[in-house]
Order: structure tokens, then sequence, then C-alpha cells
């Protein structure tokens, strides 16, 4: 089974824990979540196709190094996720339930 590297389930997990991404968007649905990470601070974004492991390597670093700078804008949303009405696992149970419908 292929790995979710940039799926939705990933990027609320993320929020909702605060923890920065580090996404590889693989379909066009990962990719507009990619383009929320980046829009919103939340992490970084590599491409699948150009990726190479001094890329991969310098991405980690560079989240190790400047976690702060990252830590501030997802924690915020976190508060904002966090503070809402249904939880990330009651969201994905909703989208699971209606998929399979």
């Amino acid at each position: 089974k292929r790995k979710q590297l940039c799926a939705i389930n990933i990027l609320q997990e993320s929020i909702y824990h605060e923890v920065p991404l580090l996404g590889i968007p693989l379909s066009f649905e990962q990719k507009m979540n990619a383009d929320l990470i980046e829009k919103n601070n939340l992490g970084i974004v590599l491409d699948f196709y150009d990726i190479t492991e001094a890329s991969f390597t310098s991405a980690l670093v560079h989240l190790q190094q400047k976690h702060h700078k990252y830590q501030t804008d997802i924690s915020r949303l976190a508060t904002r996720v966090k503070d809402s009405r249904i939880t990330p696992l009651q969201v994905v149970a909703k989208t699971q339930h209606f998929s399979t419908s």
C-alpha cells in the first residue's frame, strides 16, 4: 500500500499535535494540502519528482534548526482546531463514511 505523504489526515494530525510537517505530495489532492502547508507556514514541501537524498536531508535539518519558526504558526492553528466542536478523528470518520456510501 502506498504511503500518504501529504494526505489530509496527516495534515490534521500534525496540526492537532503541533508537529511541523515535511510534505511530499503524490496526487492532486495532496498538492492542494501541500499548498496549505506552505501558505500557513506549517512546514516544508518537497517535490516528489525532484527529491534527492541531499534535498531530503537538507529539509530535515532545516526543520530541526528552524523548528520555532514553524511551531508558532502551527500552535496558533492547533488552538483553533482544538477549540472546534468536532475532533479530527470524527472528521476522518465522517469523511470515510461518505466516501464509502
